[in-house]
């Protein structure tokens, strides 16, 4: 074979190789906001390592996630999840801790960490938070001439104001609530209900039944509207001025940013618990290309978080959002969603058990009774 021959051999084995092993490249599967910033942060790391990233946004993450884990599909290298999944993707497999990773523990701050410890290891990557919190709208406030309250308030102060709301314009709405929704009555009942501990959930206690008795006489007296799975009216509300105190996820801040509401915020009543809401990446594929592109989606965080008004996992991210020192307070202050079986179960029950009690349909306690026999049941 000649020298010219030798030569295109060369290129025909290359190519092959291309064809067969292909350039590196990490996929990546994210939902939630941020699209566009994963996609730059993509092409930046592409343009220092040369290893591809392909950003894969999947509107409901976790049914595309748990389908491939079930089924034996493929899945990322890389995938964006709530904490509460943690557990369910454990079974099928061993993720790699976040020592594994190369990653210190003490960088990230410890309510947010610990939401995705399985069995005493950190199994993702904590990445951001948002937390339940009080939206205040100050326009309303200073229609009826009321002093806005300052993070120290307790649930007592926040009944009276109601009430004073009230008493002062029928026409506004002194608070919205999703009286039916697990997601509220998991932080209400972590405060000032009882039974939710890092061990489990106990829903048919004394406590809890008060709780819902107070809950249904404040929603009675028409303090409190229910309007459970129903954002967008409540979210309008607030916006055209007809709603006075609005307990919701932080990540409504940007939108009534956006849409010019002069509000301000604060940490639920005292003690009432936010609900924290973790999300992370659990690594699928642990090589060092992967590794070093967590660390540099973390070291490139900071336009994320100010342009998404959310709270980082890692400690160190210097933000400009003037709402984060009260953010991070509401996450000290909050409780987080926790990762096991035995709360899928409170998640799927508690939803029916709480309008079965608070519209008078089956006593409180004997619905906590049926709602905790079916948590013990999926256990």
């Amino acid at each position: 074979m000649d020298g010219k021959g030798r030569y295109i051999l060369i290129l025909i084995v290359i190519s092959s190789l291309f064809i067969t092993v292909g350039f590196p490249k990490i996929v990546l599967w994210m939902s939630w906001e941020g699209e566009d910033w994963f996609e730059k942060v993509a092409d930046s790391f592409e343009k220092n390592t040369g290893v591809e990233v392909e950003v894969v946004y999947v509107p409901n993450i976790w049914k595309k996630l748990s389908m491939s884990l079930r089924g034996g599909g493929d899945l990322p290298d890389v995938c964006l999840v709530k904490n509460e999944n943690l557990e369910s993707i454990e079974r099928y497999i061993d993720l790699p801790s976040l020592d594994e990773l190369g990653l210190d523990k003490r960088s990230f701050h410890e309510n947010i960490l610990k939401a995705f410890t399985v069995d005493g290891k950190v199994k993702a990557v904590p990445f951001y938070a948002d937390v339940q919190i009080a939206y205040l709208n100050v326009d309303v406030f200073k229609k009826l001439g009321m002093n806005l309250p300052n993070d120290s308030w307790n649930f007592e102060e926040f009944v009276e104001i109601l009430k004073k709301i009230k008493q002062k314009d029928e026409g506004i709405t002194p608070t919205t609530m999703g009286l039916f929704s697990p997601y509220f009555f998991f932080g209400l009942q972590a405060g000032i209900g009882s039974g939710v501990s890092s061990d489990g959930v106990k829903v048919d206690t004394e406590e809890n039944v008060k709780l819902i008795e107070l809950l249904k006489k404040l929603h009675d007296e028409g303090l409190i509207m229910n309007i459970t799975k129903k954002r967008p009216i409540m979210v309008k509300m607030f916006i055209k001025k007809e709603l006075a105190i609005l307990p919701h996820g932080s990540f409504l801040i940007r939108k009534f940013e956006e849409k010019k509401v002069n509000f301000t915020i604060r940490v639920l009543p005292k003690p009432w618990k936010g609900v924290v809401d973790p999300k992370g990446f659990v690594v699928f594929k642990n090589d060092e290309n992967v590794r070093k592109f967590i660390s540099f989606l973390l070291s490139n965080s900071e336009d994320f978080m100010d342009d998404y008004r959310k709270i980082p996992a890692l400690k160190n991210v210097k933000l400009k959002n003037k709402y984060m020192s009260t953010l991070l307070k509401a996450v000290e202050n909050g409780v987080v969603q926790p990762s096991s079986v035995e709360f899928e179960e409170y998640w799927d029950v508690m939803g029916s058990t709480l309008e079965l009690a608070i519209t008078g349909k089956m006593d409180p306690m004997e619905a906590l009774k049926m709602a905790q026999s079916y948590i013990e049941g999926g256990r």
